[in-house]
């Protein structure tokens, strides 16, 4: 190939305009994220681990902040392999209480091996009445050993606010701990401090030449024990950035949104965030490059609220179609997170299947319905059909459900109903409802602190004994019937084999290949009955709602249950941008 003369004009143009286009791209940041995070955002996709690490690289994260214990070590390999590189090891030690050197020597050798340049340390927590001073005067000695050894390696040791539990868990703990150890390093955590009620642009000023290590956590506005995605909430990681930019520090930020519900969307959002905000003025114009990109996002998401979270539990796989389908739908379309839980698996509902085969059926029967109604997630409990008792079990794993989703709102069977597996769904989530937020309560399902116990609705009954249901709120389902009867459709083993003979209506049952009149025959026979009839059975409540007329013709309608807190104001409103209508009277609070 003859070799084409290049003119040094041309050469030096060309040198300009990439010099140009330098100047123009973004500095981007030094992004990693929690290796759990990642192995979350897979299983609420329900995809590989693998993906969700190719999705991260996609959006610019290049490190992991990896844990450092027995069942995570495979995960680690996972990150590693994808291509993601150790940003920071976690490690978790007793030191108050005890000098494990075999656990300290293999965090440190595993830190080495997998090339990681720090070790983040939580160092322990307080027992039940233990005095901080004497726990930190125990625990001195083996940090001191720790630090040595780490030192040794080559590796770094950061200390972190981490919870005010922890003997080192606060901006005054830090100082003493700093103070004793000159070569501690700082993991700064944006929200933690904020959790705390502590100044945490003072601690970052205080600490600004320590900072080795920064964890990027924002808080709802509703709940500042909740972690939402950078930018969207009330701390103020902008001007944090901002600082840290002018101190010039130059290390990793962590992506961290530990109990996220929507994980992919949260890691991936702050992910931008972050890459659009670090070396941006602080007054909030983005970094050039970003074509489009328009200044007055990030403040209109700073003040943006979390969505309404709310958990519809039934106890059988069909419950929830048949008594909320409208008000879930209408929650969701307002931008509500909306879960269903089932809290048997409807094994024993059938004629011929034998409970297996009738178990598949039905969780494949719900997944099919979810995808008609929009709802984020259709849970099924391994609990058998007519086997929930309100059990110390079954309140635990209720409690995790809390613990995990976080719902603002539970809406389930009152405790007094036909069904002896719809009375006990009703008094487990009652149990657990309160217990979820006792912390030594389910110890194997992490309390995190400041839990908020969720309001308790009702689905309406008929049933007078020993108080018969009372209409607190209300929503329209006019146009949403037929949607809801779409969806109930799907639960064939039930609507169009167990069910019929025991309404008469074994020989009415339309054909499966004529699906039209098999969603009518739904609408006609379940859906119709509960809509319509609770509009014929509340008209005083509902016409107070309406007061200038126009009134839905098919409603659902939901008591509030006095046991539990009362929905606050912004609830309200969330629930009132969806088009429920609270009936006006006054609510009965449980006494404290």
């Amino acid at each position: 190939m003859r070799r084409k003369h290049i003119s040094p004009v041309a050469v030096l143009a060309f040198a300009c305009a990439i010099s140009a286009a330098d100047a123009a791209s973004p500095v981007r940041p030094k992004l990693s994220v929690f290796q759990m995070h990642v192995e979350e955002m897979a299983r609420q996709r329900g995809v590989p681990v693998e993906e969700a690490v190719r999705a991260v690289r996609d959006w610019g994260v290049t490190g992991a902040d990896l844990w450092f214990a027995p069942e995570q070590l495979a995960s680690n390999a996972k990150m590693l392999s994808g291509g993601l590189v150790p940003a920071t090891l976690v490690v978790g030690m007793d030191l108050a209480h005890t000098n494990d050197i075999a656990r300290r020597d293999a965090a440190i050798a595993y830190a080495k091996r997998v090339g990681s340049p720090r070790i983040m340390l939580v160092p322990g927590h307080l027992r039940e009445g233990e005095d901080r001073d004497t726990a930190w005067a125990a625990m001195k000695p083996n940090l001191a050993d720790f630090l040595r050894c780490a030192e040794k390696a080559g590796i770094g040791v950061d200390l972190e606010d981490f919870d005010g539990h922890t003997v080192v868990g606060s901006r005054v703990h830090l100082r003493r701990a700093f103070a004793a150890f000159p070569s501690f390093g700082h993991a700064l955590d944006t929200g933690n401090y904020h959790y705390w009620q502590e100044d945490v642009l003072a601690a970052q000023r205080e600490f600004a030449d320590r900072v080795r290590h920064v964890h990027v956590k924002d808080r709802a506005a509703d709940d500042p024990t909740r972690s939402v995605a950078a930018g969207t909430g009330i701390v103020p990681v902008r001007k944090i950035l901002a600082h840290l930019d002018e101190a010039g520090y130059a290390g990793w930020l962590t992506i961290e949104c530990f109990g996220s519900t929507n994980m992919w969307d949260d890691v991936r959002d702050s992910a931008a965030f972050l890459t659009r905000t670090w070396h941006a003025p602080e007054d909030g114009a983005h970094a050039v490059g970003f074509k489009g990109a328009d200044p007055r996002a990030t403040q209109l998401r700073a003040v943006a609220k979390p969505p309404l979270r709310v958990l519809f539990v039934g106890a059988h796989p069909d419950d929830t179609d048949i008594l909320c389908p409208a008000a879930s739908m209408r929650l969701v379309r307002s931008g509500a997170r909306v879960k269903w839980l089932a809290m048997t698996n409807g094994d024993r509902g059938h004629q011929f299947d034998d409970s297996a085969t009738l178990a598949r059926r039905r969780r494949y029967e719900t997944l099919q319905a979810a995808k008609i109604t929009g709802i984020e997630e259709y849970m099924v409990s391994s609990t058998s059909d007519c086997h929930l008792v309100p059990s110390l079990e079954e309140r635990a794993k209720m409690t995790k459900v809390i613990r995990e989703f976080k719902p603002h709102i539970i809406v389930i069977h009152r405790t007094g109903d036909y069904h002896p597996d719809h009375r006990a769904a009703g008094q487990i989530v009652m149990d657990a409802t309160y217990l979820s937020c006792v912390p030594l309560w389910a110890g194997e399902y992490p309390c995190e602190e400041g839990l908020i116990m969720p309001s308790v609705f009702f689905y309406m009954d008929r049933f007078t004994a020993p108080t018969p249901s009372r209409c607190d709120l209300v929503i329209g389902a006019d146009d949403e019937l037929h949607q809801a009867s779409e969806a109930l459709a799907c639960h064939e083993s039930q609507l169009y084999e167990w069910l019929p003979p025991e309404k008469g209506l074994q020989n009415a049952v339309p054909p499966a290949s004529d699906h039209a009149a098999r969603v009518a025959f739904a609408q006609k026979h379940w859906i119709d009955p509960v809509h319509y009839g609770q509009a014929k059975k509340y008209a005083r409540e509902i016409a107070q709602c309406w007061p200038d007329g126009g009134a839905p013709k098919a409603v659902e309608c939901f008591e509030v249950s006095e046991y539990c807190r009362l929905p606050s104001d912004w609830e309200r409103k969330e629930l009132e941008k969806a088009g429920f209508r609270f009936v006006p009277h006054e609510l009965a609070p449980r006494e404290k």
